[in-house]
């Protein structure tokens, strides 16, 4: 990454009490994402598709504020099931933009009870 990529980038962390696997999966198969992504009164997705392979394509069909559609694409760069999930962003309603997003989960030690 150049000085000019890292000047860009956005860091954001969070914690979801769920298996990687169950998060994995809620992120790439179009039926459990089209159930959680979207924000009540702003977006909702309507219609998913997944080539999930490195190179493989993907698109989300959906409704924003007063009914306008929308269209987010992109492509799969990096899967590591189910660390690492490297993704184009490309919204329709931002010419020329191309976000590449990283998703990863932390692999932690099993716990045992005493």
């Amino acid at each position: 990454m150049n000085p000019t990529d890292a000047r860009d980038t956005i860091v954001k962390e969070i914690a979801i009490k769920a298996p990687a696997d169950r998060i994995f999966e809620a992120l790439t198969n179009p039926e459990q994402r089209l159930q959680w992504w979207g924000a009540e009164g702003q977006y909702r997705g309507t219609h998913m598709e997944s080539d999930l392979r490195p190179g493989g394509k993907w698109i989300t069909l959906g409704i924003g504020r007063g009914g306008k559609s929308f269209t987010v694409r992109g492509e799969y760069r990096k899967i590591e099931r189910p660390h690492l999930l490297v993704f184009t962003w490309l919204p329709d309603w931002e010419e020329n933009a191309v976000w590449c997003v990283s998703i990863w989960t932390k692999r932690t030690a099993s716990r045992r009870s005493a």
